[in-house]
């Protein structure tokens, strides 16, 4: 399991289910079996706060993906976290359910519907990118 793309200002892309534009993370299971992410968890500050974690029983088979909505609208539905991520750039971190570190990004100051993602999808360093892909392949 792998932070794929993240968007920190996303103002005319992708919705979540209230038709609103908001910050984004894309997971991604790069494994050979399905993935559970019953206790897993996300932060923007680790180590300085309890992470957000998957409200209920989710799991990805291999290479599916899943977005999380960084808005703090956690009454919005099961898969909008407690924070939002800054346009300014910070560290996201992926904790399995024993709070150990899976993956984490530090991604720079980003532009309005700018993309920072994995290039080759899933595997390659991280970089900027104009076109963002929730839900599809980093290209």
């Amino acid at each position: 399991m792998v932070l794929n793309e993240l968007v920190a200002g996303n103002e005319t892309g992708a919705t979540d289910e209230a038709g609103q534009n908001e910050d984004w993370i894309e997971l991604l299971n790069i494994g050979d079996a399905a993935a559970e992410l019953t206790g897993w968890g996300l932060t923007d500050a680790l180590g300085e706060k309890e992470p957000w974690r998957f409200p209920e029983a989710q799991a990805l088979n291999p290479g599916e993906r899943l977005l999380i909505w960084a808005d703090e609208d956690i009454d919005d539905g099961p898969n909008h976290a407690d924070f939002k991520l800054s346009g300014d750039g910070e560290t996201l971190s992926l904790v399995n359910p024993d709070d150990e570190l899976i993956d984490a990004v530090s991604f720079p100051a980003l532009n309005d519907d700018q993309a920072y993602a994995r290039l080759p999808d899933g595997e390659g360093a991280w970089d900027l990118s104009d076109t963002p892909t929730p839900g599809a392949e980093n290209k």
